[in-house]
């Protein structure tokens, strides 16, 4: 739109980053699909769209477009779009941005967990520490209580923790069987968060204190990353499922 125009110019007259969306892509190939039931091809209403989006922004310097459908976030460039402005953001801002971001696809997922993977060996490294001064009885608390609610942190911000998923259920309006389905996934990743907390407690008694506390970093490293690996993989599963059921709400 002429609007549309103008203030993209303001925009890159200021230096400023920004980006074309066009959403509502799933309109497009519904009524595509309608008026050309028998030789509808989406592959190539795609492209005809993106033509003549780069028709009209020939006097822009940046012209990167991205298709989107509001529903199905798995599907288009949305996952791209999300990508592409974490990747233009620069030092802390990516971990920031990429972890305000809600799990919308595999893109965010990604960025979420190579945000929080570079925080593990600090993490490790607390935990290592702590696990020293119990074992030195210099306190009765755990250190494996640290390693549990980074384990529960890494839930939240993919997710896939209880209170995320009840919220995201009642949205989605999940039937029976996606609901068991989800509880199928989310029982079997909370068995493996527990094997791995207990793979943890398991190795932090007995050691050598200097030698020891090298030996914990590493396993307290090495455990995070499972368990980060781990809710990840799950999140993508949970998520695909969420959005596949809205996505086909939306078009019935």
């Amino acid at each position: 739109m002429e609007h549309d125009l103008w203030l993209a110019s303001k925009v890159e007259e200021s230096g400023k980053l920004f980006y074309f969306v066009r959403s509502k892509i799933d309109n497009d190939m519904q009524n595509d699909r309608r008026a050309h039931p028998r030789t509808h091809n989406a592959a190539s209403k795609i492209a005809e769209i993106r033509q003549n989006l780069e028709k009209h922004l020939t006097t822009f310097r940046r012209k990167e477009i991205y298709l989107i459908d509001n529903y199905d976030t798995q599907a288009y460039d949305f996952g791209a779009l999300a990508r592409k402005m974490i990747e233009d953001s620069c030092g802390i801002k990516q971990d920031v941005l990429a972890l305000s971001l809600a799990c919308l696809s595999r893109e965010v997922i990604e960025a979420k967990r190579k945000s929080l993977k570079r925080m593990i060996p600090l993490h490790a490294y607390f935990a290592a520490a702590f696990t020293q001064v119990v074992n030195l009885s210099l306190t009765s608390q755990n250190p494996n209580d640290y390693i549990s609610h980074e384990i529960e942190y890494y839930g939240k911000e993919f997710g896939v923790d209880t209170s995320s998923l009840t919220k995201v259920a009642m949205v989605c309006d999940l039937g029976d069987d996606k609901k068991e389905t989800v509880e199928e996934l989310m029982s079997s990743h909370n068995k493996s968060m527990s094997n791995y907390l207990r793979q943890s407690i398991f190795h932090m008694i007995n050691y050598i204190p200097l030698v020891g506390s090298i030996s914990m970093f590493i396993r307290y490293s090495k455990h995070l990353k499972k368990c980060l690996d781990d809710t990840a993989e799950r999140a993508i599963e949970v998520h695909c499922v969420l959005t596949e059921n809205l996505a086909k709400k939306h078009v019935s």
